[in-house]
């Protein structure tokens, strides 16, 4: 999910674009953060990363499974508010909201993942899989403000910005650029925003989204989950 308050003037922000979309949406009005499984999984076993980038964090769960995790004492209840101001401060921190490709998703969760513990960003970052997941249908971009500070740089875990020593401001690799705008938050000169770029199809909800990952599990020989 791209950053909203850093799309560029103008453009429309669809309704799945923005995070209060999915929180309007849980079932019964229910939010619960649990610790991130995957960087609480690298930090137990000795091998996280970004240990000293990225605290552990949680994921919001909504809905039927906020209600599972609050309930066997795994996860924290939180009300709309707390919850909002949650995923802000994390993406502020730099990590990458991640939530179903779909318009509907009432029962989910609301992942904040790093480029190095993460199951579903290791994928492009490490894997070199550009089906991992889908990018946003945004592309950062940067303006004639930019002082080439690199800020924007280490921000960025898909590798795709960079600043030459002789260049004047920094350069965006559309094809790596997964649209996030995690760059965008903290850029001290505000040249950086996202501008649109049609490029995923975004499924009416979760369960016809999950439907076409067991065909295409299917068609590469794998047996679809009872339903």
């Amino acid at each position: 999910m791209p950053v909203d308050q850093s799309i560029a003037g103008g453009q429309q922000v669809l309704s799945h674009e923005a995070i209060d979309h999915y929180l309007d949406q849980a079932n019964m009005g229910a939010y619960a953060l649990a610790p991130c499984p995957c960087r609480n999984r690298t930090e137990k076993m000795g091998i996280r990363e970004c240990i000293d980038t990225f605290p552990v964090a949680s994921c919001l769960f909504i809905g039927m499974p906020a209600m599972l995790m609050a309930g066997r004492g795994d996860g924290k209840q939180v009300d709309r508010e707390e919850a909002k101001k949650y995923l802000e401060e994390m993406r502020e921190a730099g990590l990458v909201m991640m939530a179903d490709n779909a318009e509907e998703m009432t029962d989910g969760v609301i992942c904040l993942c790093c480029g190095c513990c993460c199951s579903i960003t290791r994928g492009l970052t490490r894997w070199d899989n550009p089906s991992a997941f889908a990018r946003s249908d945004f592309v950062a971009k940067v303006n004639d403000e930019c002082v080439a500070c690199g800020t924007c740089v280490d921000r960025c875990m898909f590798g795709a910005i960079s600043v030459d020593d002789d260049a004047d401001k920094a350069q965006i690799d559309e094809g790596k650029c997964m649209g996030c705008g995690v760059c965008t938050v903290t850029c001290p000169s505000e040249a950086l925003f996202l501008e649109r770029l049609e490029r995923e199809p975004i499924y009416a909800n979760s369960k016809e989204l999950r439907h076409k990952v067991a065909v295409e599990n299917e068609a590469a020989g794998q047996k679809r989950p009872l339903a």
